[in-house]
């Protein structure tokens, strides 16, 4: 009457043979949560390196109406004045150290 099944069994426990996933150590020592602001810290000076800092218009002179602006002067961290484009000046202008 009875019959005779084999027996099997499953367990969920972690399996020994496997190697746990960890860290690298110098995330580990600064946290990731500190890790991920170098990867931002090295995006922002990337794009400085690339495009420039950031100025603001100061003042601007034109030839004729106020709508054919001829040279821009911006103050930031490397104060220049620049050839309008297209006669007009943007208010924030990304520009590089003059070389």
């Amino acid at each position: 009457m009875s019959e005779e099944r084999p027996v099997t069994s499953c367990s969920h426990a972690k399996s020994e043979t496997k190697k746990n996933w960890q860290m690298p150590t110098a995330i580990r020592i600064i946290g990731l949560r500190n890790f991920i602001w170098v990867f931002v810290l090295a995006g922002i000076a990337g794009f400085l390196y690339l495009r420039g800092t950031p100025h603001i218009l100061f003042e601007y002179s034109y030839f004729g109406s106020k709508d054919h602006k001829t040279d821009c002067t911006y103050v930031g961290l490397h104060p220049q004045t620049v050839g309008a484009s297209g006669g007009k000046c943007p208010i924030i202008r990304f520009l590089k150290a003059p070389e």
